[in-house]
């Protein structure tokens, strides 16, 4: 048996002048989510937490996480289409879903998942991204893919106009004690390569502990965009149990993990999105048994 923990946050940047990206994490669904709006203002910001409000009401009836997310990009449409947010208004996602020891992944678009496993970090996605074609026909190189100057430029996203049906990525993992879910806003990986991202990770103890690290590295290196970040690690039961009482895990099992307070987790925009947070609840109902943690406003960005 494994026991999971969590960690998660976000933050504007240095740069936006508001955030656009949402989360969601759901432990006792087993769901956890990120989406990176487009569209600018009162655009970008409502296709985002319509894809997590679509995704949670979704998995909440029953349906399997790949249909949940093209479920969500069918709703951004018809927001738009009835005048919620904006025409052209647009999200990425990338999502979560985990059962017992098994876990799918589903995405759309250039947000990532990737598995910190035995200290090594390996991407699980493959974006759905103008670059990532040149990249996969041998037009350009892995180091040239990370200075193109269209890296930004995806080929498909939820809400699109011009896609009926999205083509969601899926992949499966069954996770291992000691591993380490990451989910992440392109504000990190666009700002941070790979071997940098597992360089913090290779310091922090526990793996979930790298959260504010993550973030603060991608703002000390510029902070260009919204930055989300999402960890999700695996203990065995004996595991999550000395963490619990000791505040560590012997590391020669595994890194340790922790998981971020529930309490300060809801206190992120909680004002702002009260509304929407209702709402949500009522609808997911048959998941919850705590307050949806559906974030926006960080609180780090003080």
């Amino acid at each position: 048996m494994i026991t999971l923990h969590h960690a998660a946050a976000t933050h504007t940047g240095r740069v936006r002048p508001h955030n656009e990206d949402a989360y969601l994490a759901l432990p006792q669904a087993g769901l956890w989510l990120l989406a990176d709006g487009m569209g600018g203002h009162e655009s970008g910001e409502v296709a985002s937490r319509i894809v997590c409000e679509s995704i949670t009401a979704a998995i909440g009836a029953g349906q399997p996480l790949p249909e949940a997310v093209q479920q969500a990009h069918h709703a951004v449409r018809t927001a738009a289409a009835n005048g919620e947010g904006a025409a052209g208004m647009g999200s990425t996602v990338v999502a979560l879903k985990i059962h017992d020891a098994h876990c799918q992944i589903a995405w759309v678009g250039d947000s990532r998942a990737y598995l910190w496993q035995n200290n090594v970090l390996r991407q699980l996605t493959r974006d759905h991204s103008f670059v990532q074609h040149l990249l996969d026909s041998g037009a350009i190189t892995a180091a040239e893919a990370s200075v193109h100057p269209k890296r930004n430029v995806i080929l498909q996203s939820m809400g699109s106009a011009h896609t009926t049906d999205v083509k969601v990525g899926v992949v499966d993992h069954d996770l291992q004690p000691g591993d380490c879910l990451l989910l992440c806003s392109d504000g990190l990986n666009g700002e941070l390569s790979d071997d940098a991202i597992a360089a913090i990770l290779r310091r922090a103890s526990p793996a979930t502990g790298a959260l504010q690290p993550l973030i603060n590295a991608a703002l000390e290196r510029g902070g260009n965009d919204n930055v989300t970040v999402i960890l999700v690690a695996a203990l065995t039961d004996a595991q999550s149990l000395q963490l619990r009482t000791t505040g560590s895990v012997d590391v020669t099992a595994v890194r340790r993990a922790v998981t971020a307070p529930a309490a300060a987790d809801a206190s992120a925009g909680a004002d702002s999105d009260k509304s929407w947070l209702d709402s949500s609840k009522e609808k997911a109902g048959k998941l919850l048994s705590k307050p949806l943690a559906f974030f926006r406003d960080e609180e780090n960005n003080k």
